[in-house]
């Protein structure tokens, strides 16, 4: 048992990604060092849709993009698992959030912390960044889609502006552009961080950062979570639950 720790304690935490024991399971066995404690205001469902989306957007913004406050940060996908979490520590940071969603998951991210909200399906974002910014461009684009925004990325940049991005690409990137300007690319999977998590868990229980949940499946049903988060449209994390 970790030091200082007593039988019944509740725990949340994020294991290695490759390291073959899986976690569809009602019971995991994980090193203790990734281990932390679960913040007592949030549920259980709650505290597991925590750790890997909201690791993942702490690397991105702190540690890859030093994000500072008053700037200006473009985040892709605010309404998704990932963007809804990175908003709200973008607000914390003291920045200036604007995101692109889908009109009707508007108030769920300015309730966040999206300063500007741009509507990708009917609006052209770089343009819309540049008009925001009075022509200078964002100061960091956080982007969880790839393909086409990741590739035009650079031009809703400011001049030294950094682009971190969780998306894989099989497309190879032209950077002239991004060269010509200084800009900095990160290319970011997030790793298992008990101190990252801990810190998490630390604005979580204080209610300045709550995960977002879409909805809740049984154990039993995992291929049907599955097929709902890839039919589009989630809000936040989809969580199993038991059986």
């Amino acid at each position: 048992m970790v030091s200082g720790w007593k039988a019944g304690d509740e725990i949340f935490y994020f294991a290695p990604i490759f390291d073959g024991s899986g976690t569809y399971a009602e019971m995991h066995v994980v090193d203790a060092q990734f281990v932390v404690r679960k913040p007592a205001r949030l549920s259980h469902e709650e505290a597991a849709a925590l750790p890997l989306a909201a690791t993942t957007s702490w690397t991105a913004l702190h540690e890859r993009a030093a994000l500072k406050p008053g700037e200006t940060i473009v985040i892709h996908a605010g309404a998704g698992g990932v963007g809804s979490l990175a908003i709200q520590l973008a607000r914390i940071a003291g920045a200036r959030v604007v995101t692109t969603c889908r009109p009707d998951n508007e108030a769920l991210v300015r309730s966040l912390g999206a300063a500007e909200t741009i509507d990708y399906r009917t609006t052209d974002w770089i343009d819309a960044v540049l008009d925001l910014t009075k022509g200078r461009g964002a100061d960091v684009v956080f982007d969880t889609v790839g393909g086409d925004t990741l590739s035009q990325a650079p031009r809703a940049l400011a001049d030294r502006g950094r682009l971190v991005t969780i998306v894989d690409t099989a497309k190879p990137q032209n950077l002239l552009a991004a060269w010509g300007r200084n800009l900095r690319y990160d290319f970011v999977f997030a790793a298992p961080d008990a101190d990252k998590l801990r810190a998490i868990a630390e604005l979580a229980e204080k209610g300045a950062f709550i995960p977002v949940i879409d909805s809740k499946f049984p154990l039993s049903q995992a291929g049907a979570a599955h097929a709902h988060v890839e039919a589009g449209g989630v809000r936040g994390k989809v969580v199993l639950s038991g059986f």
